[in-house]
């Protein structure tokens, strides 16, 4: 007796289920692979150094070299920036019209700094309880009321 072949291989399901669960986890790539978002700072500088004047080569310099900086302080951060921190800032840097590093950076910072660790009792050095331990530089005898 002839076995019916199956239109679809087994094999073929199974690989295109997998490819299908995997695929809302693949769209971000790896965080260690990731780089900052590409921004065309050539253009917004000469952009912004073109005035009724004409165009400043020193206010370009100045700006290219400040954008150099701001990226190379992004790359040293991004691997320790969540990625959907990133992503949001990356997308209210390209809403605004701007592509600007320096402005990237400073939403980077003020999001890591909103969302960090606060600790509920700041780490301080020793603080005399009393005046006479303040007086006192042996914490041996901390607290103790005489010589």
């Amino acid at each position: 007796m002839k076995r019916k072949r199956t239109p679809w291989p087994i094999a073929l399901v199974l690989a295109c289920l997998g490819a299908a669960w995997a695929s809302p986890f693949a769209t971000r790539p790896a965080r260690a692979d990731a780089l900052p978002p590409r921004y065309d700072t050539n253009g917004l500088c000469f952009r912004n150094a073109n005035t009724a004047d004409g165009l400043s080569p020193e206010a370009v310099a100045s700006c290219i070299a400040s954008q150099g900086n701001a990226l190379n302080a992004i790359r040293r951060l991004w691997d320790n920036i969540p990625p959907d921190l990133a992503d949001d800032c990356d997308r209210r840097i390209r809403a605004s019209g701007a592509q600007d590093y320096n402005a990237l950076e400073n939403c980077l910072k003020l999001q890591m700094r909103q969302n960090e660790y606060i600790p509920l009792v700041p780490p301080t050095k020793y603080q005399p309880f009393h005046d006479q331990d303040a007086a006192n530089p042996n914490p041996a005898t901390q607290g103790q009321n005489g010589p």
